[in-house]
């Protein structure tokens, strides 16, 4: 549940689009085990043991899911929409996902998701597209967008 404080930052929270409880518990059992083991990487051994991508993706394109995701991409065509969580890492966690459902639902431009040549924009924090005039700020996801646009924004890419 999203707490009290939270409420003020966001638009709504869609809790049709959480991953399931025991994927969530699952993930964090393998993931406390692997700290104790001292792996380098914890929460990269539990995204991959519990297959996270393909339950996840399973369980939001599911049932009336894929109706909310559906919905989520009318309003993405319309304004800008952040997916936020509580995880650091937006390639391990949910939003990743979600976002990738979205693109293939939502009309964003002429190009693929994939197949944009991102340049830097007329105002310095905005990318654009070199090839469809697609903009960074059409489709934001708070963190994911960061690490995918950090090399046209000054970051180091990494």
């Amino acid at each position: 549940d999203l707490p009290e404080w939270a409420e003020e930052l966001v638009d709504r929270n869609i809790p049709a689009l959480a991953p399931p409880e025991d994927l969530l518990e699952a993930r964090s059992r393998i993931e406390d085990a692997a700290k104790q083991n001292d792996e380098d990487d914890p929460e990269a051994v539990a995204w991959r043991s519990v297959d996270f991508e393909e339950r996840y993706r399973a369980h939001v394109t599911s049932g009336g899911r894929h109706q909310v995701l559906d919905s989520l991409a009318e309003t993405v065509e319309q304004r800008t929409v952040w997916l936020v969580s509580w995880r650091a890492r937006a390639s391990l966690d949910h939003r990743s996902i979600a976002l990738e459902e979205l693109q293939r639902r939502a009309d964003l431009g002429p190009c693929p998701p994939r197949d944009h040549e991102w340049g830097r924009g007329v105002v310095p924090t905005v990318v654009v597209c070199q090839r469809c005039g697609y903009g960074s700020a059409s489709l934001s996801t708070g963190q994911l967008a960061q690490e995918n646009l950090k090399p046209y924004l000054g970051g180091d890419g990494q």
